[in-house]
């Protein structure tokens, strides 16, 4: 029976990589089941694999950079998707997931459950928007592998006991 590699991601830049990484896989032995959070999941689609999810695009395209952004979203259902979307994510029995994004998809993909999870935090980085404290407990908490998207990131990671690796830039 073929192993299922659940592959997480956060934003249309996350599904090109989790694409690109779902495409590595041989397919003989895993199923691949994308789970884009953001979006369509076009880069899937257009690659024959696909998303278990369907849901329209959020004003704000997943960049909840402001209130104006924060209320848009909220008013045309952001709460109602997210939490549909953690009761999918939870029903779903796979035997490895990769998360591509920042630590909201990584909570996404691990509260309440207990699953092998790889993380590509490509939305953060040591040179341009540090990880906080906070978020660096969360991901030794919640992964069990870390592939960042620069040395630094990596750096960043090992000093704070976490199981990262950096072969480079993933994007």
């Amino acid at each position: 029976m073929k192993k299922r590699i659940r592959v997480v991601s956060n934003g249309v830049g996350e599904d090109v990589i989790g694409t690109t990484l779902a495409n590595a896989v041989d397919l003989d032995q895993f199923d691949v089941l994308p789970c884009p959070l953001v979006g369509k999941g076009s880069p899937y689609k257009n690659n024959g694999f696909l998303p278990v999810f369907d849901q329209d695009f959020l004003p704000s395209g997943g960049f909840l950079r402001g209130p104006l952004a924060i209320f848009n979203d909220l008013s045309t259902g952001l709460l109602k998707t997210t939490f549909s979307q953690h009761a999918f994510l939870k029903q779903m029995s796979v035997d490895l997931q990769l998360v591509i994004g920042d630590v909201f998809a990584l909570l996404m993909a691990t509260i309440g459950q207990d699953i092998p999870t790889i993380f590509f935090p490509s939305a953060k980085s040591q040179r341009a928007i540090p990880h906080s404290s906070l978020e660096f407990i969360l991901i030794k908490k919640r992964a069990n592998l870390v592939f960042p998207r620069d040395v630094e990131t990596h750096q960043a990671m090992l000093d704070r006991g976490i199981a990262s690796k950096f072969f480079g830039n993933p994007m």
